[in-house]
């Protein structure tokens, strides 16, 4: 270990100690010759993924349009019953919308979309998605939860029966009295959506490298993923310039940021995982310095 690597590792250390919750990460350069050593802390941990799954599911798109299985030109209906509540706007808008399935990836990473990203899970196939990740590497990751699934899971209800509604999950989100039960799945460490840093961290370098789909594919994928409107973790304590293609991810006690930084010296991919937060608020905060030293790091190392 040389003594850069180690003065990163006691820094992030440091940091995640005053987090309180339990906090992975994993980060390297793109570079497959690149002599700077990885930074990696709790990185092999499962971690609720919230709304990273975002970016298996982007790349599992990509893959079913490269192999003639969807068309992401295709328009699709957005009906009342597609409406999933939480994050995006889809929901907020009339229906009706004619939107198409690559309208749909962009207003699921942008925006965080639940609607869109369920009406794409609905097409791909949540089995599909972890089966493909498996194929990848990416041994960790699970794909067991609709976004749906997922919220209702938060607030207490049951997607199988018809009087628990989207209007009701709604309402109990916007109640100030309602507490999310911390033993919910959508917390729990089995039957979850779950990933750790590696693996995030391991895609998003699959798909910087151009491997195992065209460049075509990962470039748009990047570009997509660099239109990210949440930027309070990864980049915020970055240059301002500086381009960063990334999907954030945020439940109750959960706050996580994968994604890829255009460094001077070379692009590097960075994943943030965390669980059982207290504050959420505060912990964000202290990832965007985790963020911010590992791209000190990064910086100044010789590559």
């Amino acid at each position: 270990m040389s003594t850069k690597q180690a003065e990163i590792l006691s820094t992030i250390h440091q940091i995640a100690e005053t987090i309180e919750g339990v906090v992975g990460v994993a980060a390297w350069q793109v570079a497959e010759n690149s002599k700077v050593e990885p930074v990696s802390l709790k990185a092999d941990q499962w971690y609720p993924t919230a709304s990273t799954i975002k970016v298996p599911v982007l790349y599992e798109l990509y893959r079913q349009a490269e192999a003639g299985l969807i068309d992401l030109n295709q328009r699709v209906i957005v009906r009342e019953q597609d409406f999933v509540p939480g994050s995006g706007i889809l929901q907020d808008m009339a229906l009706a919308l004619n939107p198409t399935v690559r309208d749909l990836a962009v207003l699921m990473t942008v925006v965080s979309d639940n609607t869109a990203t369920d009406m794409l899970l609905e097409r791909l196939g949540r089995a599909q998605v972890e089966k493909t990740m498996q194929e990848l590497g990416l041994t960790q990751t699970r794909a067991n939860l609709s976004l749906r699934q997922m919220l209702y899971s938060l607030a207490g209800l049951d997607v199988n029966n018809p009087a628990h509604t989207y209007q009701l999950c709604r309402a109990r989100f916007q109640d100030p009295t309602y507490k999310t039960d911390p033993a919910c799945q959508a917390l729990g460490e089995s039957d979850n959506d779950l990933s750790s840093p590696n693996d995030l961290a391991h895609l998003l370098s699959l798909i910087a490298r151009h491997q195992t789909l065209s460049q075509k594919s990962c470039e748009d994928m990047l570009d997509i993923l660099s239109r990210q409107k949440y930027n309070q973790i990864i980049p915020l304590h970055l240059p301002s310039y500086l381009k960063v293609a990334h999907k954030t991810g945020s439940i109750n006690g959960v706050r996580n940021d994968v994604g890829l930084v255009y460094a001077p010296n070379g692009p590097y991919v960075l994943a943030l995982m965390t669980r059982q937060l207290k504050d959420e608020v505060a912990a964000s905060e202290k990832l965007a310095r985790i963020s911010e030293a590992v791209y000190q790091y990064f910086t100044e190392a010789e590559a």
